[in-house]
């Protein structure tokens, strides 16, 4: 590679670093050796790890994101057009056999986008969590055993009442 133009920040200057930082990436350097590399080629600015870090991630973003977002919006549109489908079918009384099938198909046409769009509410849980040691398990078998004997107890008191003994 050629000695890359001295880069200063402007925004050509931060994409081409990120795009190398990231190619360099790609055959395993870390990004200490990423760092040093890009000094050594002259790069301006790119002196530590975080640095790197920072381009790299900037350049997965630059990636991905547009191409989720085009893929999301695709999906929206093909989504919208099986919803105007379905209703138009559920709507035609010549399709009348088939209604049943194209309302649950709506139905979970429609869950998916609203999904898709963050519509729904999340689905809030409420746990409670109860941390048990084994002594306290271990008290727990204490106080079954000592309510065992007392029961065993008042039985053999309720008896012996009964018969006219004291116990």
């Amino acid at each position: 590679m050629g000695q890359p133009p001295q880069l200063h920040g402007a925004p050509t200057e931060r994409a081409e670093k990120r795009v190398r930082a990231y190619e360099l990436s790609l055959r395993a350097h870390s990004y200490r050796e990423i760092a040093r590399i890009m000094t050594e080629e002259g790069y301006s600015g790119v002196v530590s790890p975080n640095t790197i870090g920072n381009l790299i991630t900037e350049e997965c973003d630059h990636r991905v994101l547009p191409l989720a977002a085009e893929w999301r919006q695709r999906t929206i549109d093909r989504l919208t057009i099986a919803i105007n489908k379905l209703m138009e079918q559920i709507e035609d009384p010549r399709q009348a056999g088939r209604l049943a099938r194209n309302a649950e198909v709506l139905a979970k046409t429609e869950e998916r986008l609203s999904k898709m769009l963050g519509a729904d509410a999340p689905v809030q849980v409420e746990a409670q969590v109860t941390e048990t040691t084994q002594a306290d398990l271990e008290l727990q078998e204490l106080l079954r055993e000592a309510k065992a004997r007392a029961a065993v107890q008042l039985k053999q008191a309720n008896d012996a009442a009964r018969n006219g003994h004291v116990g």
